[in-house]
């Protein structure tokens, strides 16, 4: 199994109350099975999200329950270790790329970011890979798009930079 949560319950906290966001989540997801997680505004899509990563904000705590990813339970894995999965093995795609994206940071230097962080790979050969992947994902004219800042791209090319990343 690629992921299993197993009665994952996550609460926030703040000065007068406990808001139980998430209650006794059980779930799977094989190798290759491609899920959808739907729901109301609010409901917690993005709360399991958070958890399944150990992305919680300050106020959120993982209160019970296990989050497996190839058999590693991410829910008490050190962050040192987290950081070696996440954005290699397992990553979150926004909905709101923009929100996401450093807007001084050109869009090719962001997405050679974590190749070079998770493969050591060398600042050109990672920029070189990144318009591979853009240009992959139907982004046209990818070569000069790598160059570009990310006010300068459309939504739907913002979202294709957060997938390549």
């Amino acid at each position: 199994m690629l992921l299993t949560i197993k009665n994952l319950n996550v609460h926030f906290h703040n000065d007068s109350a406990v808001v139980k966001a998430v209650e006794n989540l059980n779930m799977q997801i094989s190798c290759g099975e491609i899920i959808g997680l739907i729901g109301e505004s609010g409901s917690g899509k993005s709360t399991i999200a958070l958890s399944i990563l150990n992305l919680l904000p300050s106020a959120g705590k993982i209160v019970s329950g296990e989050v497996l990813f190839s058999g590693k339970n991410l829910s008490i894995m050190p962050e040192t270790e987290l950081r070696k999965i996440r954005g290699k093995d397992i990553a979150m795609i926004f909905q709101d790329p923009a929100a996401y994206l450093n807007p001084v940071i050109r869009v090719g230097k962001q997405i050679a970011e974590p190749l070079i962080i998770h493969t050591g790979w060398p600042l050109k050969k990672a920029l070189i890979k990144a318009q591979t992947l853009l240009s992959d994902l139907g982004v046209s004219d990818a070569s000069s798009r790598i160059r570009n800042y990310p006010f300068e791209l459309s939504g739907g090319q913002k979202q294709r930079v957060m997938i390549a990343m």
